[in-house]
């Protein structure tokens, strides 16, 4: 082992005895020693870049406020995330705007499709779907536009 080897597995050492809990208690022994898969611990991933965005990924500030302050469900984080990662798959492979678009249109029929029904009698902005074609306060009409044209906007109540 050369000189600078030694120097920073000296320095390691100095650290890890230091300060145990920041290091997960790994001491001399057991720096070497293959890592058990506990509940606690998360799952250790196969790539080591994988492992180390996962890492990042958990222990950023805004992330763990999310979670832990419970803004948003888990549920919902992830499939952020995932949209995300598919995200920039597609923009890898060059096809990031067809992804992005596709996402708005989803996000749209989701939006349009899901909620919560009109309760009875309420009065839809369309009037075509309210009983008797009835108009909403503001409705702008054929009949409204040609009164403008033919006698100016004051012919308006």
């Amino acid at each position: 082992m050369s000189g600078i080897e030694q120097q920073l597995a000296e320095y390691r050492a100095r650290k890890r005895r230091e300060n145990p809990e920041k290091h997960h208690g790994i001491t001399d022994d057991t720096a070497n020693a293959p890592v058990a898969i506990t509940p606690t611990r998360p799952m250790i991933l196969p790539n080591r870049w994988i492992n180390n965005l996962y890492v990042y990924v958990e222990n950023t500030r805004l992330v763990r406020a999310i979670i832990n302050n419970n803004i948003i469900s888990n549920t919902t984080f992830l499939k952020v995330l995932l949209w995300l990662l598919l995200f920039a798959l597609f923009i890898h492979i060059e096809f990031g705007v067809i992804f992005f678009m596709l996402s708005i249109f989803y996000l749209m029929y989701i939006t349009m499709t899901v909620g919560i029904p009109r309760r009875y009698g309420e009065l839809s902005a369309y009037s075509v779907f309210n009983r008797d074609f009835e108009r909403i306060d503001g409705t702008f009409t054929a009949e409204q536009f040609e009164r403008e044209l033919l006698h100016g906007a004051g012919s308006i109540h």
